[in-house]
C-alpha cells in the first residue's frame, strides 16, 4: 500500500490484487515465453507453453474447483483440441475448442451416463450428431440427426427403447416431431405422414404387416 501525500493527513491508494502468484519458467525479451508453471491469486494453476505473456500452446489449465483443461491453446484462450474434465459437475468432453468455447467435433460425456458425438457451435450442440440416452441399459435410446443450439431440430432418427424397437425418422421442430415423418413398429406396422408437436396430425398412410392400409386426413394416434 501506497500514499498520497497532500495538504491533508495521508490517504492510502489500494491497487488492486495482482492475478498472479508466482511464475517458474522460461523468459523471452522480459516476456513468459516457452514453458513453465503460472500459479493464480485465485488457486488455479497453468502449466505448459506461453507465448508473449499468453497462454500458447499445448498446456493443462487447473481451476481451484478441479475443472481441468489439457490441450492446445492459443492467445491465452482454449483454442484446438483438448480433453475438460468438470470435476464440478461429473461431465467429460473431447474435442476441438474456438475461444473457450467447444466448437466443431467432439465427444460429450453427461454424469448421467448419457454421451453425445458429433458437432458443436458457441458450446452446444449444433449440427450433425448421436446422443445415446443410457447406452447400455434395457432403457437405451438413442437420436442421430440434425441439432441446432442444443436441440432436436432438422431431419433424424430416433430409436425408442432398445428392448422395443419402434423408430421415428423424419423432421424435428426445437425437439418435437413436427412435419413429415415414417414411424415404424418392430411388428412391422408403419405410419408415413404429417406429424404436428409429436402427434399424427394430418394426412398420412398407416400400414399393417398384413397389408391393409389405412390412408386418413387426420389420422388417429397409434404409437
Amino acid at each position: 500500500m501506497l500514499f498520497a501525500r497532500g495538504f491533508n493527513d495521508p490517504v492510502p491508494i489500494e491497487y488492486p490484487p495482482s492475478p498472479w502468484r508466482r511464475y517458474e519458467g522460461y523468459f523471452k525479451d522480459n516476456n513468459i515465453d516457452g514453458k513453465g508453471v503460472f500459479e493464480f491469486a485465485n488457486d488455479a494453476k497453468y502449466q505448459g507453453e506461453f507465448l508473449a505473456n499468453k497462454k500458447h500452446g499445448r498446456g493443462i489449465f487447473t481451476w481451484k474447483n478441479g475443472n481441468r483443461y489439457r490441450g492446445e491453446f492459443a492467445h491465452d484462450r482454449m483454442s484446438g483440441f483438448g480433453e475438460m474434465i468438470y470435476n464440478s459437475t461429473g461431465h467429460r468432453y473431447v474435442g476441438h475448442w474456438a475461444n473457450n468455447k467447444k466448437e466443431g467435433d467432439g465427444t460429450f460425456w453427461y454424469t448421467d451416463g448419457n454421451i453425445y458425438t458429433g458437432a458443436f457451435k458457441d458450446d452446444v450442440k449444433h449440427g450433425f450428431g448421436k446422443l445415446l440416452y443410457r447406452p447400455g441399459t434395457l432403457v437405451e435410446e438413442s437420436y442421430e440427426g440434425m441439432f441446432d443450439r442444443g436441440v432436436r431440430h432438422g431431419h433424424g432418427k430416433y430409436i425408442y427403447k432398445a428392448q422395443s424397437g419402434i423408430t421415428y425418422e423424419g423432421c424435428w421442430h426445437r425437439g418435437l416431431r413436427h412435419g413429415k415423418g415414417m414411424l415404424r413398429w418392430p411388428d412391422g406396422r408403419f405410419y408415413r405422414g404429417n406429424f404436428v408437436r409429436e402427434r399424427q396430425t394430418g394426412r398420412g398412410l398407416m400400414a399393417w404387416p398384413d397389408g391393409s392400409q389405412y390412408v386418413c386426413s387426420l389420422c388417429p394416434v397409434f404409437f
